[in-house]
Formats: structure tokens, C-alpha cells, sequence
């Protein structure tokens, strides 16, 4: 029991010496400027993150707040927010200007969001959020 407790002492004792004892967040990122993938991910993931970095540069947010808005029951739907669909293409052309969607893929995205089916995308992608 006291080999234990000593033990335990030390593990403090090292972790807080090595500075473990201060806590500061990770800093969010910021979405415009230009940052590297995620490797070993699915191409859908990229580009998705793409998109979003390109949106929130453009509302002025982060991708994560931008994210969280999205994912909100209350989202704006694509017809009643001009600002957010202007923002979400010009996330679809940062994808397509990083190589994360193609152009036939950016181009049927900005169709999409053009034509006022933004909600139809989203719900299909985040049934839950719908």
C-alpha cells in the first residue's frame, strides 16, 4: 500500500514538473486560412471540411460554430438565408481550388445550393438534425 502511494506521489510530482499542472485549451483554428487535411480519411470527410472551412472564412466564423449552426434544429433553410447559401458556395469553390471535390462534383454542389435544395442535402446527410 505505501509502494502505491509513493508511486502515485511521483506520477504527480513528474506530471506537474513537466508541466502538466497549467491547462489551456487547443485554439480553434482559423477556417481561412489554409490548412492541411486529415490524412487516412474518406474523401467525402475532406471535402466536407473544405466546404466548411470556406463557409465560415466567408460568415467570419469557425468551421466548428459554423458546424454547430448546421447541425441546430433551428438552421436557416437554404431559401430564407441567401447569406448562408452565398457562404456555403463559396466553400464548394475552396474545395474545388484544394483538389477535395471535382469539378462535375462542385459544380452539381453549387446546383444544389442554387436552387434552393440546401435543406434536401443537409437532411440527407443529418437525418437526426432535420
Amino acid at each position: 500500500m505505501a509502494v502505491a502511494l509513493a508511486v502515485a506521489v511521483c506520477l504527480v510530482v513528474v506530471h506537474v514538473a513537466a508541466g502538466g499542472g497549467r491547462f489551456e485549451p487547443t485554439p480553434v483554428a482559423d477556417a481561412c486560412q489554409p490548412r492541411p487535411r486529415p490524412a487516412g480519411v474518406e474523401a467525402t470527410q475532406r471535402a466536407a471540411l473544405a466546404v466548411l472551412d470556406g463557409a465560415a472564412c466567408e460568415l467570419g466564423l469557425d468551421r466548428e460554430r459554423l458546424l454547430l449552426v448546421l447541425l441546430d434544429s433551428r438552421r436557416p433553410g437554404a431559401a430564407e438565408n441567401p447569406v448562408l447559401t452565398d457562404a456555403l458556395r463559396g466553400g464548394v469553390r475552396r474545395a474545388r481550388a484544394e483538389g477535395a471535390v471535382t469539378e462535375g462534383e462542385a459544380g452539381l454542389l453549387d446546383l444544389a445550393l442554387r436552387t434552393g435544395a440546401l435543406d434536401l442535402v443537409l437532411d440527407r446527410l443529418l437525418p437526426e438534425a432535420g
